[in-house]
């Protein structure tokens, strides 16, 4: 479990982004939390609890698919509220911090949880060290008064690059190295980070180069972007083709699990 400081002004706004992935309907979903708010993450799950006015509750339950698979039935909904943890009344969020970490690797976490007015317990084991896929940090920065400059980078300061574009415009490709930018012409990259791309495929890759297609279909836009690579699974293989001098350039990619969590910050 992992306890996010937000460390801003009271008045900042900072918004994780995740991916949620649908078969039927792929979506990007953005929340917004404010600095004051206490953010806590239950890795196991993948998910944000914030608290706020004495209460803890969900605000992103994590992506069930991209979960260990011994994970993926654990019913945790968005607006649940965290009410005891193995019988411990939750009343700060310390508290549950330290009622969480005493819980032994393999033993049962019991969260007692209202949802829609009824109570009900929900119960998963707590990860062995090492279980669990490494989550990265990424944040994104947005300078000054308008979108037009953004910074993103890796928090433990690995990677670091200052683009030029429309929040909305951006797409992170982040398990490839690449940040994309929508353009008249298409997806291009708009700049690269070469710890993470030199470590895969990708490393032909830079900037300017256009993404073409993903597993033979054609992309254009970042909603294109979304359909198709939001619908894959973690180990399917993707096929990507970008143009890059002049010539289209293709190669295998294997999709991770989720192993970025993305923070965006407004100054």
């Amino acid at each position: 479990m992992k306890r996010l400081f937000i460390l801003f002004a009271v008045a900042l706004m900072v918004h994780v982004l995740v991916d949620c992935a649908s078969a039927a309907e792929p979506e990007r979903k953005s929340l917004s939390i404010k600095a004051t708010d206490g953010v806590v993450m239950i890795d196991e799950l993948g998910a944000v609890l914030i608290y706020k006015d004495g209460t803890l509750s969900v605000q992103y339950p994590g992506e069930a698919g991209s979960r260990p698979e011994k994970y993926r039935e654990v019913d945790l909904k968005e607006g649940d509220q965290l009410l005891m943890i193995n019988g411990s009344k939750i009343t700060t969020l310390d508290r549950f911090e330290s009622n969480y970490e005493i819980i032994e690797a393999g033993s049962d976490v019991k969260l007692g949880i209202r949802r829609d007015g009824d109570m009900m317990i929900i119960t998963f084991p707590k990860a062995e060290e090492g279980e669990l896929p490494e989550k990265r940090m990424m944040m994104v920065t947005m300078e000054g008064d308008s979108d037009s400059d953004i910074s993103i980078t890796e928090l433990d300061g690995s990677d670091h690059v200052v683009i030029g574009a429309e929040a909305e415009e951006i797409v992170p490709l982040i398990e490839l190295g690449l940040i994309l930018s929508e353009t008249e012409h298409g997806l291009e990259v708009s700049d690269v980070m070469p710890n993470l791309r030199d470590a895969t495929n990708a490393k032909e890759i830079v900037k300017g180069d256009r993404l073409v297609s993903i597993n033979d279909i054609k992309i254009t836009s970042s909603d294109e972007y979304g359909d198709v690579f939001d619908s894959l699974k973690p180990g399917d293989e993707v096929q990507f083709v970008f143009s890059h001098e002049g010539k289209n350039v293709g190669f295998t990619h294997i999709k991770k699990e989720n192993q970025f969590k993305i923070i965006k910050q407004s100054h």
